[in-house]
Formats: structure tokens, C-alpha cells, sequence
């Protein structure tokens, strides 16, 4: 690893997995400057999107096959060291070694406390899908309702969490999304070795798609109109995918073509399909066809030029920004790979699609506990802060004691003050039946005189008749009053009726009494007037 030490800046990694294809390419970024560091592409013994993570990778003899990858992945020199070129790209078959090892010896080769890396995947691990509207939302709303649209259309058995999808406006105006399906099975791997290797591993910055790291670099790297439209190809090992542009932002991203550089007639089926996406899309003329992946290795770039208009601009991928010093390579193979790269070493791009589909839990887990300036100042500025914290607890409880003091005298004081006010509630009550007895006194004596008087006239008139007497004297409404008695004699009730001022008699019934005949009566009668 000599060669790295002379790169003291910042170091990028972009890592992209095509189906048996991984794709690997480190930068170094001094100042604005980024340099191709170097880059690789190893065949995988099984696709990556299906491998599973074994506890056992190593087979008898596996320490003698790791030396033989080392060697093959370092030129044959057998050293363990990469060669001290300034950059290299290589392409190797590694037959039957198994994924897991394939990372180790392509991904520890480079010093994990000095880079970061990004991510790239393509389908099956990511789909896009079209929204003709976004319902009028926007920020959390409008990614909750994607969220609720993609589970409903893919029938999924769960939502889809907000870390798997990514959603952007186009240029006409639809939605796209962007989801990841699984989980992103090169950070499992990752994530085992790091188990069972204890090492360190670099930080992964973000998980994107395929598309959207080629978009980036050829914006980072070009100049467009804003109505100038651009048609991105990529054609790949194992995939071809068309991507187009509109000006610097997405305009659409094709269906994805399931033939790579083995198929026979690919310029010919990338070329029908330029064809028919421009048909679908009612695009206007084409200005831009930027070639990548293995275009090179069949000529595409003299083949479109052949069958489409000259006034297109047809070219391999040329980057200008980015420091390469052997120009005879073909950096466009490894597009994807250097996008990732790229977008991980350049912070800041004016035109750039934060795509970030890498798992809440994963990203949770890289957080290290790092003391910077201020964290060490306070570190040492703890023993300090623990006495003077002591100090000012002992005079806390020091007051703390006292106003317990304070409280139990207090508390003594307010016992005594409610035994008081307990008595002096007992004799308002006794105060308050006294004066419900006036009370009741008084209305008594209100019209005692009338009442005198009838009664005494009631007394006068029952003796003066005889041989009757009186049971109740019921008072009614106002001044009526009710009379009810009994007589020996039937003639003498109308008498007293008659001597009762305003008497009127209600009823006579005859009833037996011990066997003899007596008479029950009511009438009414009036008080006199005051």
C-alpha cells in the first residue's frame, strides 16, 4: 500500500454491484483537485444480489487461496503490497472464490481509516415507479403517501420504511421513485467480515442507484442547456439501461434492458430502444448520447453515429475534472463505480440527486464516539467540575436542612392554626342553627294575630252549637282554610257552617262509630282579614 501514502487528502471508494460484477474505484481528493487513484472489476463466483452469508467461507487449503487472489489481484508479485504505479485498473475472473473473500482482498487493501464509500446497486435490489401526480404534497406527507402507493402496488406484506425510497419531480411534471426493495446484501457481507476479521470498516456514506451515480458524474463533468436533452447509455456486463436528461435534472429512466455485452445484436437492440423511447416520450430532437460501461468494447459510439442524425453529439464518457494520467484507458466502463466515488470525495455539486437508500439501522450503527477539541477540554476539566459539583451539593443540602427546619416549625404552627379554625367552624354551626330558630320564630309570628282570632271564633262557635268536634284545621292557599270533624247530630253541622264566616260545606258522610251513627264532615272557612 505504498502508493496511497502519498495521497494525504481525503480518499474515496465507489463500490457497484452487477449481478456477478463488482465494480470497485478509489479517487483522492487534494484541495478541488480528484485524481483516479485506481480501479477494479472482479467477476463474482454468485450473483451478488442472491448470495447469503455463510459461517463458513474458508475451505481446507483456504489460506494458500487467499494468498493466490492476493497474488493476482497485486500483478503476480506475490509481495502482499500493491504496486507503487500511481493508479491501475484491472479486470479479473476470480473463478470459484467465494463473494465474501472477494471483498476482503479488493476492499482491505485500502487504509479503512482514511476513506469513505459509496454505494451503487441496480435492479433487482432497486426498482423506479411513475406517479402522475403528487396529490398537492410536499416534504414528509408527500413521502408517506409514495411510501402508502408503492406497498399498495407492489402488494407488499409490509410498508416500506422512509429509508428504503427516494421520490423526485421530473421534467413533465410525474413523480419517480426510487426503492429499494431488500436489504442491500453487500453491506451484510461487509458487515460479517468485519466480525469475523475485527477490522475496522470504512464508513459507508450512502447506498444509491445505478442511475442516478451516472447522473451525477456526467453532470459534475458537463454543461447542458436547460432544454438540451441528453440520452445517458449504459451498457453494461450483465444489463443495459437508457437514461435521459433534460437539461442537467431526469427526465426519464428506461425500462431496463436484459442484455449486456455477451448479447450478439446489443447495438442493435440499444438503438431500436433509443428509438422507441423517443417515440414514447414524444421527444423532440436528441442533442447528447453519452456512452459508458463497456459501449467501447463493440464500437456503439461509430454504430449510433451511423444510424442517427449527425447532429447529434455521440462520444464516450470524458471526464475533465478528474485527473487521470494514462488517457488511453477506458474510464467509462467504470462509470458507475467513479460516480459513487465521485459524489463521496465532492461534497458540494450544483447539480446533484442526494440519493440515499442506506438502512436507518446500518447508518445508526456506523455513529463512533469521537472526542474532538472541546471534547477533551471538558474531559480534562472533569475532575474540576466533579469538585466544584460536590462543593455545591454540600451547600444544597447544607440550606436544604435548614429550610426542613423551617418547614417542621412551620408545619407545627399551621397544625395549631387548624385545630383553631376546626373550633371555630364547630360554633358557626351552633351560630347558624341559632339563627335558622329565629328564622323559623319569625315566620311563626308573621299573621299569629289572624290565626287568634279564627280560632278563637272557631272555639265560640263549636260550644255555642254543641255536640260537635273538631279534627283538623288544615291551612290552604292564601286565606282558605279546611275543617274537618265529626257530629252527633247531622242538623248541627250546617249551623256551624253558617257561623264560620264564608263557610262552605264540602262533604257529609255518614259513619258508624262504636256501633253508633255519627257524622263526618268538611267545609271550608277563611281567615279575617287583619
Amino acid at each position: 500500500m505504498a502508493k496511497y501514502k502519498e495521497f494525504s487528502g481525503k480518499m474515496a471508494v465507489g463500490l457497484f454491484v452487477e449481478g456477478h460484477y463488482l465494480h470497485v474505484v478509489c479517487l483522492a481528493k487534494q484541495g478541488n483537485q480528484l485524481k483516479l487513484v485506481d480501479g477494479q472489476m472482479v467477476k463474482m463466483s454468485k450473483t451478488m444480489e442472491t448470495v447469503h452469508v455463510q459461517k463458513e467461507i474458508f475451505s481446507d487449503g483456504g489460506a494458500e487461496d487467499i494468498a493466490d487472489l492476493s497474488d493476482a489481484m497485486n500483478g503476480g508479485n506475490g509481495s502482499g503490497d500493491m504496486p507503487d504505479e500511481t493508479f491501475s485498473i484491472t479486470e479479473k475472473d476470480v473463478g470459484n472464490y467465494d463473494n465474501i473473500e472477494v471483498l476482503q482482498r479488493v476492499l482491505f487493501q485500502y487504509p479503512s481509516n482514511k476513506f469513505q464509500m459509496g454505494i451503487a446497486i441496480s435492479e433487482p435490489q432497486i426498482y423506479y415507479m411513475y406517479f402522475g401526480t403528487d396529490w398537492g404534497l410536499q416534504g414528509e406527507k408527500l413521502k408517506k403517501r409514495v411510501i402508502e402507493e408503492v406497498s399498495r402496488e407492489r402488494n407488499a406484506l409490509e410498508m416500506h420504511t422512509p429509508d428504503a425510497i427516494y421520490n423526485t419531480k421530473l421534467g413533465d411534471g410525474r413523480l419517480m421513485a426510487i426503492v429499494r426493495e431488500s436489504e442491500v446484501n453487500v453491506i451484510n457481507s461487509l458487515q460479517y467480515l468485519q466480525s469475523e476479521n475485527r477490522k475496522v470498516l470504512p464508513k459507508i456514506s450512502f447506498v444509491e442507484s445505478a442511475e442516478t451515480a451516472l447522473v451525477n458524474l456526467v453532470n459534475a463533468n458537463y454543461f447542458f442547456n436547460e432544454q438540451d436533452l441528453t440520452i445517458i447509455v449504459y451498457l453494461g456486463n450483465e444489463y443495459s439501461r437508457l437514461t435521459f436528461l433534460q437539461g442537467h435534472e431526469i427526465y426519464n429512466i428506461s425500462y431496463i434492458i436484459g442484455a449486456g455485452l455477451d448479447s450478439e445484436n446489443i447495438t442493435h437492440t440499444i438503438y431500436s430502444r433509443i428509438l422507441l423511447e423517443q417515440d414514447n416520450l414524444n421527444l423532440p430532437q436528441v442533442q447528447n448520447i453519452i456512452l459508458t460501461g463497456e459501449a467501447y468494447q463493440v464500437n456503439l459510439k461509430e454504430f449510433l453515429q451511423e444510424k442517427l442524425s449527425e447532429d447529434i453529439a455521440i462520444d464516450y464518457l470524458k471526464l475533465p475534472n478528474l485527473d487521470v494520467e494514462d488517457e488511453e484507458i477506458d474510464i467509462s466502463k467504470y462509470a458507475v463505480a467513479i460516480g459513487s466515488a465521485w459524489r463521496t470525495a465532492a461534497d458540494k455539486e450544483p447539480f446533484k440527486y442526494d440519493v440515499d437508500l442506506l438502512p436507518h439501522t446500518f447508518r445508526e450503527s456506523q455513529k463512533r464516539f469521537k472526542l474532538g477539541l472541546i471534547g477533551w477540554l471538558l474531559l480534562f476539566a472533569l475532575p474540576a467540575v466533579s469538585f466544584l459539583t460536590t462543593v455545591k451539593v454540600i451547600e444544597q443540602r447544607t440550606q436544604l436542612t435548614e429550610l426542613l427546619s423551617q418547614q417542621e416549625t412551620v408545619q407545627q404552627e399551621l397544625n395549631y392554626l387548624q385545630d383553631i379554625e376546626a373550633k371555630l367552624i364547630e360554633k358557626r354551626k351552633v351560630l347558624d342553627n341559632y339563627q335558622k330558630a329565629f328564622g323559623v320564630v319569625d315566620e311563626m309570628s308573621v299573621g299569629i294575630e289572624r290565626w287568634n282570632k279564627f280560632l278563637y271564633k272557631l272555639s265560640q262557635n263549636q260550644d255555642k252549637v254543641g255536640r260537635i268536634w273538631i279534627t283538623d284545621v288544615i291551612k290552604g292557599k292564601e286565606n282558605d282554610v279546611l275543617l274537618k270533624g265529626y257530629s252527633v247530630y247531622k242538623d248541627r253541622i250546617p249551623l256551624l257552617s253558617n257561623a264560620m264566616s264564608s263557610g262552605d260545606l264540602n262533604s257529609v258522610l255518614v259513619q258508624k262509630i262504636r256501633e253508633r251513627t255519627v257524622y263526618q264532615f268538611e267545609m271550608n272557612s277563611q281567615l279575617p282579614t287583619e
